[in-house]
């Protein structure tokens, strides 16, 4: 697809208030799957086969049939044109507060990384791929912190307490939202309702 008719798309996974995406300037709310899907392709902007894209998600014990009806559905919530197939693959990088934190981080622009932030990647996601890269967060966070002379992650990349992983969970744990920071967007969009399942 050509750069010019590439449609704009970007994902709030941190923090509380669940996995929001924007398409095409609509903000609406997403489940976990599909979340980690996205994640997932995010992070690996040239493709996934199926195999690899399975195992990032679901793991040794998972079932590429089941990730294929995932796609599927995601595909038809989205549009064909900006998730690909052979390789799987978003048809457009996407504007993602993970990549910013993580990219921030190992730059060491720890300042960003925290304005980027919004709480924990994820937190009710146990596949694989977002763990991994929220253990990076966390443990990357944890170190710049140390250099800084601080003892523990900056607040909003602090994990959430055992048995707080509800949605919000860690904006629990990082304590209220920032003064000035505006309230999430309700808008649905049509033709979305994977993304609500």
């Amino acid at each position: 697809m050509p750069p010019e008719t590439a449609r704009p798309l970007e994902l709030r996974f941190t923090g509380g208030g669940g996995p929001r995406v924007t398409l095409d300037g609509e903000e609406f709310a997403a489940t976990l799957r599909p979340a980690e899907i996205l994640t997932a392709l995010a992070l690996h902007p040239d493709g996934l086969s199926g195999e690899q894209l399975t195992l990032m998600l679901y793991g040794e014990d998972g079932n590429p049939t089941t990730l294929r009806g995932e796609i599927h559905r995601l595909r038809s919530s989205l549009g064909a044109e900006l998730l690909l197939t052979r390789p799987y693959r978003l048809a457009t990088g996407p504007q993602a507060d993970f990549l910013r934190v993580r990219d921030a981080l190992r730059d060491g622009r720890v300042s960003e990384a925290l304005d980027s932030c919004h709480g924990e990647l994820l937190p009710r996601s146990d596949a694989p791929a977002v763990r991994e890269l929220r253990d990076e967060l966390l443990v990357g966070a944890a170190a710049r912190g140390a250099r800084l002379g601080r003892r523990r992650a900056p607040a909003p990349l602090r994990r959430a307490p055992a048995g707080d992983r509800r949605p919000g969970g860690a904006r629990a744990a990082a304590g209220p939202a920032r003064p000035g920071r505006p309230a999430p967007r309700r808008r649905r969009r049509a033709g979305a309702e994977h993304l609500r399942d």
